[in-house]
């Protein structure tokens, strides 16, 4: 059932209830003060008919012939008192001489008694008293028509119930439009939800009142906004990933097919040594290019999983496992130069990850620089956190590439960086590992000048270091 229709069918039954049970209350105590009238009026005329009587058969005595009460009974039982009965203290009738004893003259002995009955033609009133005749006791009775009050009863209910369903009908319609006006930012709210259900994400419900229900449409619309940024950020990252797997899809091909084809050239051709140990060579190059990708992939996605624990390290320990691992590849990859300037300072990192990050980062500026130019990693005690900076001299980053160049497969030169094996996932990885460690990666480039990359890491607290 719609809501307006709720509210139209309970403001009903609460009206027509309410106009029940008045319409009873006011006919009912009409009916009673009516009656109770009337009532009155029949023991006022009972009252009167004793007097009249006691007054005219004072004179009666035992000796007296029974016809003088006839006699009184004739000239007194005129008009309202035409239903006058006269029985002697023995409950017999005078008069008439023929009337019928009622049952209601059993409990006159003690005063007047009185009932109400329905006759054929409407109600009476009975009533019967004791009275005095002479120096003898006798009974009189009286009846009066009391339809008056009953009959106005009736009346005033079909007066009262033609004016109430006249009066529900014009309130029902006014009810009617009430809910349905009451109810229309409802069914706004509702036909915006089903747009909104159906595709139309930039679909809002109109706020028309300052009510709950101008609440709740702006919580919807609230809801809808939170809903729709939601989407696009769901939508960004799916395309994110489609273009993830196109580019490590694009970035697996080519080594593949160079793969397929040297091993097919080994295995279907006769070659001499060298020309074999090229093709082997190739493949074994290629393979280990493969490898290196597949582990980094590996290691990008594993960490958007999962948390690392983090352990105190020493400075001099990175830096020491920098000129181990980097040092010396640098030099004979690139003829490049690398020097570590890094004050001591206790971290707390998770250290596989941590050096994996500055390893990247400096095999990243080897790669941009030329050969005999100079990596620089630096170190700066901040009251923040130590800022460790990765700087080179080589060829610098285009500004509008900067922002996109952590992302995964991205290289602002791709012919290049194929060249010199790389796939676009190193600088993904570091801002992913650089997340893990609550900080970001900061780079600033300029063209032909080299480019500073640097990450904030944070000290041990432990050991003092803040």
């Amino acid at each position: 059932m719609k809501f307006a229709w709720k509210v139209f069918f309970s403001v009903m039954i609460v009206i027509v209830t309410a106009f029940s049970f008045a319409g009873y209350a006011l006919n009912s105590s009409a009916f009673d003060e009516a009656l109770a009238q009337e009532k009155q009026k029949t023991l006022d005329r009972m009252t009167m008919l004793m007097t009249v009587v006691t007054s005219f058969s004072q004179n009666f005595s035992h000796d007296s012939n029974r016809s003088e009460l006839v006699s009184i009974m004739q000239a007194v039982a005129t008009g309202d008192f035409a239903s006058a009965k006269l029985y002697d203290s023995n409950k017999a009738p005078i008069y008439p001489a023929n009337a019928v004893r009622p049952s209601i003259i059993a409990e006159a002995d003690k005063g007047i008694a009185y009932e109400l009955i329905k006759g054929s033609e409407g109600f009476l009133m009975r009533c019967c008293a004791p009275v005095q005749l002479g120096v003898t006791t006798g009974f009189l009775y009286l009846e009066q028509d009391v339809s008056a009050p009953f009959a106005l009863y009736d009346s005033m209910i079909d007066t009262w119930s033609k004016t109430m369903i006249a009066a529900v009908a014009i309130l029902g319609a006014v009810i009617f439009l009430i809910s349905v006006f009451l109810t229309r930012p409802i069914r706004q709210l509702s036909f915006a939800a089903r747009l909104f259900a159906a595709g139309d994400y930039d679909r809002r419900a109109r706020i028309l009142t300052r009510d709950e229900v101008g609440d709740l449409t702006r919580d919807f619309n609230g809801m809808a906004d939170s809903l729709q940024k939601h989407m696009r950020y769901l939508e960004e990252e799916a395309k994110q990933r489609e273009n993830f797997v196109s580019s490590f899809a694009h970035e697996l091909k080519t080594p593949l097919t160079s793969i397929i084809g040297y091993a097919d050239m080994l295995r279907s051709q006769r070659m001499d040594d060298e020309k074999r140990f090229i093709s082997a060579n190739y493949i074994f190059t290629e393979g280990r290019r493969l490898e290196r990708l597949s582990l980094k992939l590996l290691e990008l996605m594993v960490m958007n999983r999962r948390e690392f624990e983090k352990y105190a390290m020493e400075v001099s320990d990175i830096e020491n496992r920098l000129r181990e691992t980097a040092g010396n590849a640098l030099m004979e990859k690139y003829g490049v130069l690398l020097k570590p300037e890094l004050p001591d300072a206790t971290l707390r990192v998770e250290p596989d990850l941590a050096i994996t990050m500055l390893i990247n980062l400096v095999d990243n500026a080897a790669k941009a620089s030329k050969a005999g130019q100079m990596v620089v990693v630096k170190g700066s005690c901040r009251t923040d956190g130590y800022l460790i900076s990765v700087t080179d001299e080589g060829i610098g980053i285009p500004k509008e590439e900067i922002s996109r160049i952590t992302e995964a497969f991205y290289m602002v030169d791709k012919s290049r960086s194929r060249v010199q094996n790389g796939a676009g996932l190193g600088l993904a990885l570091c801002s992913t590992i650089a997340n893990l460690h609550g900080s970001k990666l900061n780079i600033e480039s300029e063209l032909n000048r080299g480019t500073v990359v640097s990450v904030l890491l944070p000290y041990d607290k432990e050991d003092g270091n803040e």
